[in-house]
């Protein structure tokens, strides 16, 4: 299993983590930073692998079979953060009422 460890994507941690929760503990773990290699090596056969769906559809030209994960575990939660020390500009405040549920 070469799991990408591309920095921003948190993808390694996030499986790492999800691979816990069913106590499943792969022995050969391994991770790589390039994304096209990693798709290189899983197109010559030498190892599987988990992506984003997004990525995945970066790479849609490649002969791999590819199975999506339709797991809630997986699912990805975002946080809305901004600094506690500056007023927001009003297209913000518009858009923390209307999609956030957010009000002065």
């Amino acid at each position: 299993l070469l799991l990408p460890s591309t920095e921003g994507l948190g993808v390694y941690h996030s499986i790492i983590e999800y691979l816990a929760k069913f106590q499943l503990n792969p022995t050969s773990i391994s991770t790589c930073s390039d994304l096209s290699l990693l798709f290189n090596l899983v197109e010559s056969g030498f190892c599987t692998s988990i992506v984003p769906k997004s990525v995945l559809q970066l790479h849609a030209d490649r002969k791999i079979e590819a199975h999506l994960l339709d797991d809630p575990l997986f699912n990805s939660s975002y946080g809305l953060i901004w600094s506690k020390n500056r007023t927001l500009t009003k297209v913000a405040e518009h858009f923390l009422a209307e999609f956030v549920g957010i009000h002065d």
